[in-house]
């Protein structure tokens, strides 16, 4: 195999985590998190300033967890999926290829090594539900965790 073509070998999975945190996932999530602020500035602009702090700090919460769990799925991709699947001159490594806010799209110099496009959006959307579906369980267990923490009482739906 063509070493341009070569898959990112598992001993970089740590580099494609933090190149993402540090680089392309920082500035995509401050983006998120700020067009975020501005929808509940605007839902909640006849509601209490409470509401607003509230619904802030969660959603701070729940950005830095996106944030850092992307960056893992990024380097799963880097390492799974790059190099393996597809592969684009346009892109010379996998740093910051996969995002869970939008598909990854092969430019005119890209080439698919396994599938087509369809596969590839698939695999995408995979990895997407799963950073997504990952970042909401954690987030769910450390509201948990701190509601025990301030000891408030965990309410539990249908229970008595």
């Amino acid at each position: 195999m063509n070493d341009l073509i070569s898959p990112t070998p598992w001993n970089e999975f740590f580099d494609l985590w933090f190149y993402y945190i540090t680089l392309f996932g920082l500035i995509l999530h401050l983006v998120s998190f700020i067009l975020g602020c501005v929808v509940m500035a605007v839902i909640t602009a006849k509601k209490p300033v409470a509401r607003l702090e509230s619904w802030m700090v969660r959603w701070i919460g729940f950005t830095i967890i996106l944030w850092i769990v992307s960056g893992g799925f990024n380097a799963l991709w880097g390492c799974l999926i790059w190099g393996n699947l597809y592969w684009d001159s346009d892109v010379d490594s996998p740093e910051g290829d996969f995002s869970p806010f939008f598909p990854t799209i092969l430019s005119d110099h890209g080439k698919f090594l396994v599938g087509t496009p369809f596969l590839l959006q698939m695999v995408w959307l995979l990895f997407a539900a799963m950073s997504w579906g990952v970042s909401f369980m954690l987030y769910r267990f450390m509201q948990t965790i701190l509601r025990g923490i301030s000891g408030k009482k965990i309410q539990v739906e249908g229970g008595r």
